[in-house]
């Protein structure tokens, strides 16, 4: 019985200590309103939120490191930084990353300059499509406008890759290209507080709907830790609380 009793303290106090050490580097990019840095560099929005409600449910510090969306899955990829949010879950990625979730449903919409490309509607029209898109150089924007650009390749030849988002209105306003893909949150509220949105014009189609999930570094993050990490997910999960996330952002589908 006093063997148990050791066994069973010794046992706490392990996870008590290892609760208290798990501490967690995030990759962070501003992108509002997911991401939020105000003028003394901190962090809130949608992403920001559900970062914190999963660390804090597994008893876990953590602190931001940002940088671009690609070069963070590259940090990501070889071990700089610990964590990410909103990650598609691919089959090359399922390689290089652990994946817990789903966290959200993303949706992919296009958009272009007023009166520059025909409303696109269907992929039969997508695939037929000609102009200048841009696109966010290391994001998946799912199986079927991949499937455009085999196909279509006066439209993948024409097709720009850009790292931060905020180039892809300023080639839009200088008429360098016609129109580019964006995160349905991100679209609203840069249409209700970006007067450079009153321009575009929202097509149709859906490029992509699908979960995005919390990515993890294979290189970094331990068995241990992605274990207390799924815990706290599965806990989550029992609650009301990724909703209440999902309901104090706007979301245009």
């Amino acid at each position: 019985m006093r063997r148990l009793c050791i066994l069973i303290v010794f046992n706490g106090y392990f996870f008590l200590s290892f609760a208290q050490a798990c501490q967690l580097s995030v990759h962070i990019m501003e992108f509002q309103p997911l991401a939020i840095k105000n003028a003394e560099a901190q962090w809130s929005g949608l992403n920001v939120d559900y970062i914190k409600v999963l660390l804090e449910e597994a008893n876990c510090q953590f602190s931001f490191i940002e940088s671009p969306f690609a070069r963070g899955l590259k940090l990501l990829e070889q071990g700089e930084v610990d964590m990410t949010v909103n990650i598609s879950k691919t089959e090359p990625r399922k390689d290089i990353f652990h994946f817990i979730g789903p966290q959200r449903i993303e949706s992919i919409r296009l958009v272009s300059r007023k009166g520059s490309l025909p409303l696109v509607s269907s992929w039969q029209e997508m695939n037929e499509l000609e102009g200048t898109l841009i696109r966010q150089r290391g994001a998946y924007l799912g199986k079927e406008i991949e499937d455009v650009f085999n196909s279509n390749h006066n439209l993948d030849e024409r097709l720009m890759l850009f790292t931060h988002n905020k180039k892809r209105i300023e080639m839009i306003k200088k008429g360098r290209a016609d129109g580019f893909f964006i995160e349905s949150t991100h679209l609203l509220h840069q249409l209700e507080t970006n007067p450079d949105y009153q321009t575009i014009e929202v097509h149709p189609i859906i490029i992509n709907r699908e979960p995005v999930y919390y990515a993890f570094s294979k290189k970094t993050v331990t068995t241990e830790q992605l274990k207390l990490l799924k815990q706290a997910y599965e806990q989550l999960q029992e609650t009301e609380k990724f909703k209440e996330i999902e309901q104090r952002y706007n979301q245009f589908q």
